[in-house]
Formats: structure tokens, sequence, C-alpha cells
């Protein structure tokens, strides 16, 4: 991973228990090198490092990053190297690369000297090696603008001799297999890659490392989100940010791109690193299960627990999931141990379930968590009858269904009370949803706002009633858009009301193509619950919120948590606390409840949580801004873009993607 020297209170002046703080949480996800980008760090806290066993890219302070910006955002890449390559910098250069040296040349962690970040490529850098290398032949050199693509100022100079490996900045995933098929020219090494918000990547690279020696890794960016705390009136602390303090220049919110808050509380991608590098990967391969160690040097005696979650639990919530347990075992090195199983003891014969293998280290630390079969049926939804009525008053339709009054309004089409017992459960009519807020990677957020996604309504063509024995099928077609735009989706939603089942929500989309549009966000249901209703039941993924390019750190179970503690806190509000590939969800005080199952013809669907609106996320600053409204925001998707629709993981899942075409989708709803 990169750190920084950083703290909310103290900027870089660090704690020494901010540091030690810092190195626990590393290395409880994992990681076991650091790059002290950009500059050496604390030499406390490299000591540290070197009692705890944690390597070391140790980086000269350099950068000339402003120097190659261009006045009409073009890039300059003659005046980035301009000090890289001019004889009058030389002796400021290598008197970074002896500062450098000098000061950690006895630290026996550092496995790479690194002569600076950005800063173009230049014969100074050469002058740095050359220091380094004459007071030690054997020391091995980073540099990653020295790679073999680097746009050299003459053309045509040769830089490759500055750098032993070939280091990269979010290199491509294609583009790293083509060069290490390409045979051993140096190792590969990523000195930079993902971010905090695709971390969703992170396991495509590193099953590519798995597979090639000559790949060693990489550090993602970065450690912590660099904000300042400010004390607020009442006593708490509020985090600012470039350009709070009318600072110029600034990027904004471009240094809130860490793996933890900057009280080093989590966020979700830390977790997606410390799965990745976990040193235990699981396997399951003709109903065998196999565990791979990735330690190179030494054996380790694990712990197994192979545990089932089912359906079943969902039902009766204190089923507990079955375990078998194994162990201890000794794994040796780079070794695969094979486990006699005995999964079809404890799997259900029918329903849905999910294979969870988690291993533990003698001292209790857990080193691996994986699913490792998912059964795809969908779950158990018991059958029973209902009565079913229904009643069209003139303005308004009504249905009856166990005991629970629907009423649509049939003007506009939309469904806009669900009264049960006395109680209504809805703040605000059920709407089509296509909006989400932006993220900090930005993606099509500039595309949908040009096309004004987040002021879309629909309206209502044709209102049909199709009324028959056991029960009634109300269906809506209509459009979906912005004022004065051609609608981004045109639909048919029906809703079906049988005596033998649930409610079974339909919903039909033609979603239209157009140049600046090729996506949408999310497309789904948005029910405003009461505020009472913010308890949350699912079975799916969890308890990580995730999304179709970021979902890996999560295990499938039964979790349950609150639309308040469903959100995620960041700096500056975005896109969050989604849930992908769910298959049953609940929503309620305990007394009343809103239940969703998926179907046969749709074996998992999506939703997000919140108690803010997704307009009020949108136009906020500041997390401090944010302000409870008077309802449960409860978003059920049945297609939802990725956290980065850019990145080479969302790529992959274009298929779960809202792509124009046309799409069916299907749901089951109880009350």
């Amino acid at each position: 991973v990169n750190r920084h020297d950083s703290s909310p209170e103290n900027g870089f002046a660090v704690t020494e228990e901010e540091m030690r703080r810092d190195l626990e949480l590393i290395k409880d996800a994992n990681c076991n090198t650091i790059r002290t980008s950009h500059y050496p760090p604390d030499p406390r806290f490299a000591e540290m490092c070197l009692r705890e066993g944690i390597m070391l890219v140790d980086e000269a302070d350099l950068e000339t990053h402003g120097m190659g910006y261009n006045t009409d955002d073009d890039w300059d890449w003659f005046r980035w190297s301009a000090l890289s390559d001019s004889p009058e910098w030389k002796k400021a250069y290598v008197d970074r690369a002896a500062s450098l040296y000098e000061r950690d040349k006895n630290l026996g962690n550092v496995i790479l000297w690194s002569l600076g970040n950005e800063s173009g490529c230049g014969a100074n850098h050469r002058a740095m090696r050359e220091y380094i290398r004459g007071r030690r032949p054997t020391a091995l050199i980073h540099y990653e603008n020295a790679h073999l693509e680097f746009k050299a100022v003459p053309p045509g100079e040769d830089f490759s001799d500055i750098s032993d490996v070939e280091s990269r900045m979010y290199a491509g995933i294609d583009y790293i297999k083509e060069y290490l098929a390409r045979g051993m020219l140096k190792p590969f090494f990523m000195c930079e890659y993902v971010d905090s918000m695709t971390t969703g990547e992170i396991n495509d690279y590193i099953s590519i490392c798995d597979e090639h020696d000559s790949f060693s890794g990489g550090c993602v960016w970065e450690w912590c989100d660099h904000a300042v705390s400010v004390p607020a009136p009442d006593g708490s602390r509020r985090y600012y940010y470039g350009g709070d303090f009318g600072d110029h220049p600034n990027d904004r919110i471009s240094c809130l791109d860490g793996l933890v808050f900057p009280d080093r509380s989590l966020r979700p991608g830390y977790y997606d690193m410390q799965k990745a590098y976990s040193p235990i990967k699981a396997y399951c391969s003709e109903g065998r299960i196999s565990l791979f160690s990735r330690f190179v040097y030494t054996s380790r005696r694990v712990n197994v627990e192979l545990r089932v979650s089912t359906d079943g639990e969902w039902d009766d919530p204190s089923l507990q999931p079955a375990v078998l347990s194994f162990g201890p075992l000794t794994i040796g090195p780079r070794q695969t141990v094979e486990l006699d199983a005995g999964v079809s003891d404890i799997v259900p014969e029918s329903g849905f379930y999910a294979l969870n293998v988690r291993v533990f280290s003698e001292e209790g630390k857990m080193l691996c968590c994986e699913d490792v079969d998912v059964c795809q049926c969908p779950p158990s939804c018991e059958i029973k009858t209902v009565s079913v009525s229904s009643k069209d008053d003139g303005c308004f339709y009504r249905v009856y269904h166990a005991g629970t009054e629907f009423v649509f309004d049939k003007r506009t089409g939309r469904l806009i009370s669900i009264m049960t017992r006395g109680r209504e459960l809805l703040t605000a009519p059920v709407d089509l949803n296509v909006f989400r807020p932006r993220t900090y990677n930005g993606g099509s957020f500039g595309n949908w706002a040009d096309n004004d996604l987040a002021n879309c309504y629909s309206k209502c063509c044709s209102f049909e009633v199709d009324e028959c024995s056991d029960g009634a099928i109300v269906t809506v077609t209509g459009a979906h858009g912005s004022p004065s735009r051609p609608p981004v989706l045109r639909y048919e939603l029906s809703w079906e009301f049988r005596s033998d089942s649930p409610v079974r929500i339909r919903l039909r989309v033609r979603v239209d193509t157009r140049d600046s549009l090729k996506t949408l966000p999310r497309i789904g249901l948005l029910f405003r619950l009461a505020p009472e209703f913010e308890k949350i039941r699912y079975f799916g993924p969890g308890p990580l919120d995730s999304y179709p390019d970021r979902h890996g750190a999560c295990s499938y179970g039964v979790y349950e948590t609150t639309a308040r503690d469903n959100f995620v806190h960041y700096l500056r509000p975005q896109e969050n606390g989604e849930h992908f590939g769910v298959r049953s969800l609940t929503v309620g005080d305990g007394a009343d409840e809103l239940r969703f199952l998926s179907s046969a013809g749709m074996p998992f669907f999506s939703f997000g949580a919140s108690l803010y609106s997704d307009s009020q996320i949108a136009a906020a600053a500041h997390d401090f801004e944010l302000k409870e409204e008077n309802s449960v925001f409860v978003k059920l998707d049945f297609a939802v873009g990725a956290i980065n629709d850019g990145s080479a993981a969302a790529r992959s899942a274009r298929q779960l993607l809202p792509c124009a075409g046309e799409h069916e989708y299907e749901i089951l709803m109880e009350v």
C-alpha cells in the first residue's frame, strides 16, 4: 500500500501512536510492503516497519508534477522532464538520493530505493541511481517514469537502465498480460494501482500476480484520506478538504482517496484489499475443498471452518449456519491441502445455500474467508392461500391482498399507499428510479447530469386492470425521463395479486440509446417508507456494501442492520450502501414488515437503504451537511451500475449493468 505521513489534527507531524495504529491496521489488511509516497518516512516509522517485518519501497523526496501542466489542459512532456534533464539541477537531484540512502542504508527491510515520483525522466535520475549504486552495488532501484513507453525528451533517449523493475501506475490488466507474455524483461511492479473506490479490480490484478513469478505485485493507492479536522460549535469534529479554506490552487476531493478515513475508521475498500491479500486461498472443484498457501517461506498451522448458510436461516433467525471444523492442519509454503469436507452432510437438499470456507491462524486471526460454492436456486417461499379483492372508485384502484390494502392512483399509475393493520407504510408514492449520486471516481456522472437524470419522472400512458377469479393484475405503461428531453426508458410495470402467491412485480423496459447515455446508473423502484421502518434484514453478500464491480470482500449469509448504519459517511457524500446479489430483503420495525424475494425468473436483485434522499446526497459537499429526512429511502434495484463504471471490473460485469436495449425483471413482495 502507498502511505503518507498524515494526521487530521497535525498534518504531516504524525505521533508515534498514530504511526503504530497505521502499522497495526496495515498488517491486519495482510499487507507486507509499504511504498513511502513520496518521500522518506518519519525514521521512527521506518524502524517500526523493520521490527514488524514490513518491507519498504523507500522513496526520495522528489516530484515535478506541476511542471507538466499546460494552459490548455494538455500535458507538456518536455516541461515535465525539464528539471530532470537539466545540468543545473543535477546536484539537487543527487542530494535527494544521498539524503534518502545515507539515512536509511542500515534498514534491512528496504527492498527498492525509489528515485522519486512523477518527475518525468532524465539524466539526473541516472545520476541518482549511480550515487546509490556507488554506495551499494547490489541495491535495487525503482523509478516509474523510466518505463518502456515513456515519452523521452529528446525523442529516442533510452532511460530503461535507470530502474531495475518495470514499474507502472494504473496499468491495464491486458497491458500487464501482454508484458508478461514477452518473457522476463524486468520484474513487473505496480507502484500505484486501483484506488480507494475501484478496489473491486484488485482481485483481477492479484490473480495474475499469483500466476507469474515475474509479476511482483504492487501498492494500492492509497492508505488514508487527507483532510483537516476542525472543531464544530457543538464540540464534534468536522473534516474539511481542498478549497474549503480559500486555498488556491487545490484539487478538491483528490486527497480523499484512502482505504481508511482520517480517523482511521475503515472504508469499504480496506476490506477489498484485505481479502485480495489473503495469505490462504480456498477453492472448490468437483466437490473437493482445497486450500492453497501463498506464504513463500514458512509453514502455517491453521484451523478451518466450513459453513453453509441457507435460506432456512431467513425463516428462523435462531437457526445457526451448519459448520464443519477441521484442524489444526499444517500447510507448507506454496502448497495445497485438500479437505475431506463431507459437504453433503450439511448442504440442504433444496433451496438456496452458500458454502463458505474460513481459515484461522492458531492465534485466531482470520487468514481466509471465501464463498467457494453458491447454489443459484431461489430462496424458498411458502405458498399459502390468501384473500384477494379489489375496488375501483374512480380516481383510485384498491386491491386487498392478505389483509393489506394497496392503493393505485389511476392518473399517474403509481402505487400511493400500502396500508396494513391500520398502519401506512409509505410516505410517498412508489416511483421508478434511474438516478444515483456521483462517486469520487466520477465515471459517467457528467453524462447523467447532462441528461438531467436527477429530475426524471414517469408519465403514465395507460392504466389497465385484469381481474380474474383468483386475483387482479394492475399494468401501467409509460415513459420515464426528465423535462424537455427524450425519455431515457419506456416501461410496462405490472403488479400481480394472486391468492396463492406473494405480490409479483414485473418490469419490462426499453432503454433508449443515445451517444451521451450508454448506461443508466440503475433501474429499479424507490420505496419511501415511514421512519420507524428502518430495520433491515437481508440474505445475500454482506455485511459490506457491494456493486457489480466490487463485492469480493463480502460473503453470503443473513445480515441485520438499519438504514442509519447502512450509510457510509464519506467525507464528501457519494453513492454508497448498495447490496448487490441479494436473494431476500425485509424492511420494517418487527411488528410490520415489507419483504422482497427473488423469483425463479430473476435469481437475485440489489437494494440500498438510507435516511437521506439521493438528491440531498448529490448536492452536499460535506458529510456533516446531511440531515436525516422523515423517510426511509429503500432503493429496490433490478439492475445497478458499477461503483466505477470506467473500471475493467465494470466492463467484465457489463451484462449486469442497466445498458441500452430491452430488459425484463421480476421480484416478489410480501407485507
